[in-house]
């Protein structure tokens, strides 16, 4: 076979894979594009908040675009819904798969729907639901929304209440005290045996 012709195989071959190689990353998600009226009707829950954490990720030898991660927000302002500070929200890994890709310490207007997943119920938010920055969101839209409300403070534990508000005191107490009972009525009982 004469060298020209391996040369053109070779090259045939290679310009496929090279371009294969590095073409730019295809993006899947597509969104009807709806007012942020529309989007707040549709949504179970809508709030402001900072972004406080990320949920760190299971080890895996594959991750892809719409595997789950978990947001952690401060809740600065309820317009609809039951959000509680912190309030978690999931959301695919990348906008590819309509995920929103929350950036620590900064502040969005989420707009999520409650979703049932492995028996749980979380919220939910993804690109098409109408999630962004908040200072992304024109005031006309977000006039739109209303005034909303602030949160009640979140008031933690205090060290002699458990979550459930109950005096975690009580058990200690109950406690020493059934001790103090056993040993009176054993040294009851000791002093009767030498009596005898």
């Amino acid at each position: 076979m004469p060298r020209r012709t391996v040369l053109v195989g070779v090259l045939a071959l290679a310009v496929p894979v090279i371009m294969v190689g590095t073409a730019p990353a295809a993006l899947a998600c597509s969104c009807v594009t709806q007012q942020l009226a529309a989007q707040a009707d549709r949504a179970d829950v809508v709030f402001s908040g900072r972004v406080l954490a990320v949920e760190p990720e299971r080890p895996r030898t594959m991750v892809g675009s719409a595997d789950p991660m978990t947001w952690t927000f401060s809740v600065d302002r309820r317009y609809k819904g039951d959000a509680q500070a912190p309030q978690p929200v999931v959301s695919a890994r990348s906008e590819a798969s309509c995920g929103v890709e929350f950036r620590e310490g900064r502040t969005y207007l989420v707009l999520g729907t409650h979703q049932q997943a492995g028996g749980t119920l979380h919220l939910a938010s993804t690109l098409c639901n109408g999630t962004r920055e908040l200072a992304a969101v024109p005031a006309a839209d977000l006039a739109v929304l209303g005034p909303g409300q602030v949160p009640p403070p979140v008031v933690a534990p205090t060290p002699a209440t458990d979550p459930a508000g109950r005096d975690a005191g009580l058990p200690i107490v109950a406690g020493l005290g059934v001790l103090v009972v056993a040993a009176l009525v054993g040294l009851a009982v000791r002093r009767r045996r030498r009596a005898r």
